[in-house]
């Protein structure tokens, strides 16, 4: 088991060595519910095996603001459900930058990322 502010001290350390000596907003760690929790920061507990491990976490260079988000399988393997969950979403991703172009309605990659989600539901 690690403590999850392990890994926020981790992302800050790594984001000032990289001239990002701000972070843009108040980064989540999260697993469990708390991994789904909209602006989720106590960020205190326990990464426990079988959990999905979620950073969403932003460093600010120089006025520029990054904004990351990821999620990983605390024991460095996705059971199958969490697996589908994640692939459903890298494929949603993916079908939204698909159907970015010079010109192309924002709608468009809403469209797109929201019916592979529902596409994906149905597996």
């Amino acid at each position: 088991m690690v403590r999850k502010p392990k890994y926020l001290a981790l992302f800050q350390y790594e984001s000032y060595n990289c001239d990002e000596r701000f972070q843009a907003y108040i980064p989540i760690c999260g697993t469990g519910v708390h991994s789904a929790t909209l602006h989720y920061v106590a960020n205190d507990g326990l990464i426990e095996d079988g959990d999905i491990f979620l950073i969403d976490a932003s460093g600010e260079y120089y006025g520029y603001a990054s904004d990351l988000t990821r999620s990983y399988p605390a024991n460095g393997k996705f059971s199958p459900e969490q697996a589908l969950v994640y692939n459903i979403v890298k494929d949603a991703q993916q079908a939204a930058i698909d159907e970015i172009r010079d010109g192309a309605p924002y709608n468009n990659l809403n469209v797109a990322s929201r019916n592979t989600i529902l596409s994906g539901h149905s597996r």
